[in-house]
């Protein structure tokens, strides 16, 4: 029963038609990044972390993807997936279908789950490609937050630890986004709400840097979904602290358990 509701939410994730053009988008945000990248080049050192490569470019380029793209897509998979749903009736199937509700929150957690990883699988194969054909080719590169050079084998193992940070944040934001589009009855309140939570990010990010020293600096700021995604990543990355993950994990239990109790209990036939 289980995997044909799951199959049913993949399908119907893959409907929607500006799901679609979210993952359409992703090239066209690359090749944004790689203008950006060629104007940096221009005036660095390939020494520099700054400087962009076929071996750092898809680390750059998330980072930078992670800020803006990627979140305003986090917002649009999960406000969709709940607060639409909601809002035309279509919950009222799992009812009307004898669907347990709980195993329909479920399915659209790990639908959802499993979109974004395709997301930033999409996007690492795309900066890959495109930083191979326009980027310089180099066999050793700097890294976020590390000294020196480094060749293929140390790249390979930050940007798995990069990627996996990058994307318990956007687990993390869209555990947020979903818990508003749960609670509030229109898609324009959510997503007010959605973006609130971004714009409270950078305020809490600027008392933060006003108020704290660097020595205590990361553990106020690893509560923030945007801080994490800007440095923290690269901090988990580089091996300086584990703050960040400990935090997005946090998040992510806690706005999980919320939007799961708020899902059950909602009246969905009224």
């Amino acid at each position: 029963m289980f995997k044909n509701i799951f199959i049913y939410e993949f399908e119907k994730f893959w409907w929607k038609k500006i799901n679609i053009l979210c993952f359409i988008s992703i090239p066209i945000v690359v090749l944004i990044s790689l203008k950006f990248a060629l104007e940096t080049n221009a005036n660095a050192n390939f020494t520099e972390v700054i400087f962009s490569s076929n071996m750092n470019f898809h680390i750059s380029s998330l980072q930078e993807m992670l800020l803006t793209a990627f979140n305003l897509i986090i917002i649009i998979f999960f406000i969709l997936s709940f607060n639409e749903e909601y809002r035309k009736g279509n919950l009222r199937l799992a009812f009307s279908r004898a669907i347990s509700i709980k195993k329909l929150y479920i399915a659209k957690i790990l639908v959802l789950a499993l979109n974004i990883f395709l997301m930033l699988i999409v996007h690492f194969f795309i900066a890959i490609i495109i930083a191979n054909i326009f980027l310089p080719k180099v066999s050793e590169t700097a890294l976020f937050l590390k000294e020196g050079l480094y060749s293929f084998s140390s790249v390979a193992l930050y940007t798995i630890k990069y990627y996996f940070l990058a994307y318990l944040t956007l687990i993390a934001f869209g555990s947020i986004v979903q818990f508003f589009s749960i609670k509030c009855k229109t898609i324009t309140t959510a997503l007010g709400a959605s973006i609130g939570v971004l714009f409270i990010n950078i305020i809490y990010m600027a008392v933060i840097i006003s108020f704290c020293n660097e020595t205590n600096i990361d553990s106020y700021m690893s509560i923030s979904t945007i801080y994490t995604q800007f440095n923290g990543a690269a901090s988990f990355a580089a091996g300086i602290t584990n703050i960040f993950l400990i935090s997005m994990i946090i998040i992510i239990l806690f706005f999980q358990i919320l939007s799961y109790l708020t899902f059950i209990s909602e009246d969905y036939l009224e």
